[in-house]
């Protein structure tokens, strides 16, 4: 068996295991990586990495040789912490939520909506919120070009979080760039934000989101027009609304 290799289709893939007490050998299909991540050596050593501290030691193994391909739509997805893999460790002494950079949008339609009618009423939104609790970004700060970044039509908005800081407290640990090239002590600090946050806050689909819902029960994304099977599973985490999403955001204060 062989499996999508995005960040948040790992983990999605992990959720339905537990759920489904699945015990097949995750596989990395090097091919995918290949064609996905321009055949990044560092995201390929992230990857196997993940998969044993999901799946055991045993787990990861690289093949060349294309299997039954494991899709993760039509099962249940029960308990979807996966904290317990983590070595979650102790982050700030003070409250704080957290703006994520990165966003998808899967179709282009989608992402042109966003951009063009959503996104302004963001900026202004953010160039004016003030919040007594520090404000922490993650994510990156720029994507590299990619089939997977142009095929499911991936941005990031750290320029606009960056008006944050008009009226807030930032403390900013985002990195230059993480699509190809993934960083495992980052990714396990990034966690253990997304952990104690009082909030983790986002845009878009994939994998960022995925990974607030697996080490977080405190969570609020903006999907704008996106729809997806799995949504169903983290309904209570998305408003319907740019509105809802914005006035959820204002209770932090």
């Amino acid at each position: 068996m062989i499996y999508n290799l995005g960040i948040g289709d790992i983990l999605l893939t992990k959720m339905i295991f537990d759920t489904n007490d699945i015990q097949e050998e995750f596989k990395i299909y090097k091919p995918i990586v290949d064609q996905y991540r321009n055949g990044s050596e560092e995201y390929l050593n992230f990857i196997v990495k993940l998969s044993k501290a999901w799946c055991g030691e045993n787990s990861g193994k690289i093949t060349f040789q294309k299997e039954k391909h494991f899709i993760n739509l039509g099962y249940e997805i029960g308990n979807i912490n996966l904290s317990k893999y983590l070595n979650i460790k102790k982050t700030l002494d003070e409250p704080y939520i957290v703006f994520h950079t990165k966003m998808r949008f899967d179709h282009y339609k989608n992402a042109e909506h966003f951009i063009k009618n959503e996104l302004p009423i963001l900026r202004y939104f953010l160039q004016n919120f003030k919040t007594h609790k520090k404000i922490v970004l993650l994510g990156e700060r720029k994507l590299l070009a990619n089939r997977e970044t142009s095929y499911n039509n991936q941005y990031t908005i750290y320029k606009d979080l960056f008006l944050l800081k008009n009226n807030n407290e930032v403390l900013d640990l985002t990195e230059e760039t993480l699509n190809n090239n993934p960083n495992w002590d980052t990714f396990e600090r990034d966690m253990s934000y997304i952990n104690q946050a009082d909030l983790n806050i986002g845009v878009g689909y994939g994998g960022n989101m995925v990974s607030c819902f697996a080490f977080s029960e405190k969570n609020c994304f903006f999907l704008s027009r996106i729809s997806h099977p799995n949504l169903k599973y983290f309904r209570r985490h998305i408003p319907n609304t740019l509105e809802d999403y914005l006035e959820r955001i204002k209770k932090e204060k």
